[in-house]
């Protein structure tokens, strides 16, 4: 029989063991985190796509599984014009690609796109711990990894939905951990991780990915050109051009992605879709231009109008101070929350070393490039890219902490002990909110979509679903969204349609002849109404 002391004494001598091997260490925190999801999904639930960006971005990723970059363009599109989904001149989705890549991956390996996500996390929690490597003793690397899949990487909502978060997370940890180690030994596979960094970044948050990567040319820069820095043959051939010629790779295949789906190698996915359906500039900096004459169908009008008050809220002083307070308190309570907020209190001794500057600074930048977005609240992937940087900090505070003692008590590590135990039990409120969303909820959108789709592919046959809108659905102040459908939307089983008026609609029918018709009113209490191919019979299938 162990008793605790020899328990605790085995497990210490056990983690620097796993600490001193570096690679078996980035392996380890990736396989908690995986298994961490796992765990997570088996007591909370299978994630359930819940908003618009999700439901791109399983678009992407059907996409992907199914051995295409894009999709052709539907002869009967105008039913299905859907929120942040191009219709012409392909069908996909407006966002970069790197979040629908991993989703792919989950789907091709194991079956569900949600291994795609748990897999992209594992490897942000090991990318972090990788990127602590060069920034931290390896002991307190390993620590800062466990603790960012404690924190990240098992039931926030980069795990166990479909927003993403975590691919953008890997490439800043990446780029951070590659230039650090660069300026210290410059090799050429540094300069390709960064390289490799700096393209995830620019195919899932690009924006944000340039923000913060801005810092880092600026290092590099002046540490090339100091006298003291690298022999200029050393800065070509293991910076310059290792580097040079990756990202041009990757340009290269981002501009045959491009191609494929808007017909220009230099035109964005996103930049067709804000031409077919008017919404406002995303960074309230932006001037505004003139207001459509006309929409495709009244949701996007009410969603243009929606956005419209957000924007012009941003740009007078109570709202921008309102709108900025809540993207910061939810940038607080993702990222930091009380229990990690109480290492920063040593900030100013950690900042007294360089390299806890510039991870100060890339972190500000990229507040600041979410305080400059339209949105009211935070959306803390939008800050992703600096997510190993903040882990970082974190952890460099509970360093400096660990040294205090108060009347010879060592109250530092107390203080550790704290920080840990309430960071895990902040995982237990993520692990109920995430069933809470995906289980016990009756009114969730989530559960009322996948009841929906449930039901439909018990009843025999192949189905065409018309979305209609609940009566006073505009007062709500946000429209419906439940047109979202497969890549391959003629092979899918159930297709979801929007009305446009009774000619046309008899014409889609006419196209889906054989299908079962229902209407489904996207509200809490109401299920598929039957619906035949002459008139609306109205029986309520529960």
């Amino acid at each position: 029989m162990f008793n605790a002391t020899v328990l605790l004494g085995r497990l210490r001598g056990g983690f620097r063991w796993t600490a001193r091997r570096r690679a078996l260490s980035v392996i380890v925190v990736g396989l908690l985190s995986l298994a961490g999801c796992a765990l997570v999904m088996l007591i909370a639930g299978e994630p359930l796509p819940n908003g618009d960006d999700e439901f791109s971005y399983l678009l992407t990723a059907d996409t992907f599984a199914s051995g295409r970059l894009t999709n052709p363009a539907h002869q009967m599109r105008d039913h299905f014009e859907t929120h942040y989904v191009m219709q012409e001149p392909t069908y996909q989705a407006k966002y970069p690609p790197a979040q629908g890549l991993v989703l792919a991956l989950g789907q091709v390996v194991f079956g569900r796109l949600y291994w795609g996500a748990f897999l992209s996390m594992a490897i942000m929690c090991s990318a972090i711990c990788w990127m602590l490597q060069g920034w931290l003793p390896p002991k307190w690397a390993l620590f800062g990894g466990v603790l960012a899949v404690v924190q990240f990487g098992m039931a926030s909502y980069w795990a166990q939905s479909f927003w993403g978060g975590a691919v953008a997370a890997t490439g800043g940890a990446l780029v951070f951990g590659g230039v650090k180690r660069l300026i210290s030994t410059p090799r050429i596979g540094l300069s390709v991780a960064m390289a490799a960094g700096l393209g995830v970044m620019a195919n899932s948050r690009p924006f944000e990915g340039l923000v913060t990567a801005i810092p880092v040319a600026v290092v590099l820069f002046v540490w090339m050109c100091r006298r003291s820095g690298p022999a200029w043959r050393v800065s070509v051939t293991k910076v310059l051009l290792p580097m040079g010629v990756s990202l041009a790779i990757i340009f290269a295949m981002m501009g045959v992605y491009h191609h494929a789906v808007t017909g220009s190698p230099l035109r964005m996915p996103y930049q067709v879709c804000a031409d077919r359906v008017p919404i406002t500039p995303e960074l309230w900096v932006v001037s505004i231009g003139e207001e459509p004459t006309e929409f495709l169908n009244p949701e996007f009008e009410a969603a243009y109008h929606t956005y419209k008050t957000i924007y012009y809220e941003h740009r007078t002083a109570a709202g921008l101070s309102s709108n900025s307070l809540a993207k910061i308190t939810d940038l607080w309570e993702f990222y930091l929350n009380a229990h990690w907020t109480v290492p920063l209190v040593m900030l100013p001794w950690v900042l007294r070393e360089r390299w806890a500057r510039l991870a100060a600074i890339v972190i500000s930048l990229g507040a600041c490039a979410v305080l400059l977005t339209r949105v009211r609240h935070g959306l803390p992937h939008y800050a992703a890219p600096v997510t190993g940087l903040v882990v970082y900090l974190v952890v460099e505070g509970m360093r400096h902490l660990r040294g205090l003692r108060l009347r010879g008590a060592p109250t530092g590590a107390w203080f550790i002990a704290v920080i840990v135990g309430m960071t895990l039990l902040s995982l237990l409120l993520d692990l109920h909110t995430a069933y809470k969303l995906n289980v016990d909820h009756p009114w969730n959108f989530r559960t009322k979509w996948a009841e929906g789709n449930e039901y439909l592919n018990t009843v025999p046959g192949e189905h065409l679903v018309w979305v209609r809108s609940p009566e006073g659905w505009k007062n709500s102040g946000w429209p419906p969204r439940w047109v979202y459908n497969r890549a391959d939307v003629d092979n899918s089983k159930i297709v979801f349609a929007r009305e446009i008026s009774p000619d046309r609609d008899r014409q889609l029918m006419d196209y889906y002849r054989g299908r079962t018709v229902w209407v489904f009113i996207p509200t809490g209490g109401q299920g598929p109404v039957r619906y035949d191919t002459a008139e609306l019979v109205g029986t309520e299938v529960r």
